[in-house]
């Protein structure tokens, strides 16, 4: 079932479209991964979808309801960071969890049962009684994602969560936010399109106000395992193995690159299968002087620099 669904929105700044029909589904209780370049259209996306922002054009559907429809309902329903956490740096932690939950209206005899939801979801206990202004970086976002689900909303909204943060603080994070969907729906924004890879289970590609991509990752997985390619690193050129690499139906392109002391083949296949063997069969065939064989993975990287390069 549906959380959210997003029909064919536009927004129009000035004489500027930012975003153009943006459509696409969020499941319940799973991480939708939202990618795009730099001025892409996904933090206005993110603003509409949170009620931040109103469309030019278009409508959003929470639970099939329509945002237009909602009133102040909508904002207990939802939580969010977008960009920096809203943090006050001289209120002890559990302070400011307890602040922002009156905020969101949250009940006396809930409140407690939140705080601990929170602290535990994060792992924040060590540093509750700390002033925010003397946490690390990735314990502050850590912070910043708890005001976002203080009081528990159905649909949690994360824009670039892991910004600036080190490697150890990123894999805290991300395990993390993989817990949340025990409890949430979570729409997660991201530059670290390896960590996406970990932690979604649907993405949306958007470059220049478009949708390009949008799909369960799983889906996606399949083919970029059939897009991987080959290397195989050769002592010198071998001539008749690139013909015999041309003349391969089952070879979609391939491509060398000169090395001081050997060179490399790159081989696309365009078989779903385990291809390697073949390669290998050629190469003795021709004798080639073979120096190693490896498998290059197509990763979510690649698949989407592919997709907003050939949009571009």
């Amino acid at each position: 079932m549906n959380a959210i669904e997003v029909d064919g929105i536009t927004k129009v700044i000035g004489e500027r479209k930012i975003l153009n029909q943006v459509s696409f589904k969020v499941q319940k209780s799973r991480i939708h991964g939202f990618l795009g370049p730099n001025g892409a259209g996904k933090t206005t996306t993110m603003r509409i979808l949170c009620g931040l922002l109103r469309p030019t054009e278009g409508e959003v559907y929470f639970n099939n309801t329509p945002l237009s429809k909602f009133d102040s309902k909508l904002y207990h329903k939802i939580g969010f960071l977008i960009e920096e956490p809203p943090l006050y740096g001289d209120m002890r932690v559990v302070d400011y969890l307890k602040y922002v939950a009156r905020l969101r209206r949250v009940s006396d005899k809930d409140l407690a049962s939140h705080l601990d939801y929170c602290i535990k979801a994060l792992d924040l206990a060590e540093v509750k009684q700390r002033s925010i202004e003397n946490l690390s970086r990735g314990f502050k976002q850590r912070v910043g994602i708890a005001q976002a689900i203080i009081h528990m909303p159905e649909i949690v909204f994360l824009d670039e969560p892991s910004l600036g943060l080190d490697p150890r603080s990123i894999s805290e994070i991300r395990q993390l936010i993989s817990n949340l969907r025990e409890n949430h729906t979570v729409i997660l924004s991201s530059h670290l399109l390896h960590e996406m890879s970990l932690v979604c289970d649907d993405i949306s590609i958007i470059s220049r106000g478009r949708i390009l991509e949008s799909g369960a990752l799983d889906n996606l997985r399949s083919s970029l395992e059939a897009a991987s390619s080959f290397i195989v690193s050769a002592l010198r050129e071998n001539t008749e193995f690139e013909r015999a690499l041309k003349e391969d139906p089952n070879i979609s392109k391939f491509s060398r690159m000169e090395h001081q002391n050997h060179i490399d083949y790159h081989i696309t296949p365009t078989v779903n299968d385990e291809y390697r063997p073949a390669i290998v069969k050629k190469a003795v065939e021709c004798d080639l002087e073979i120096l190693g064989l490896e498998r290059k993975s197509f990763s979510l990287e690649d698949y989407f620099l592919k997709v907003t390069e050939n949009h571009d």
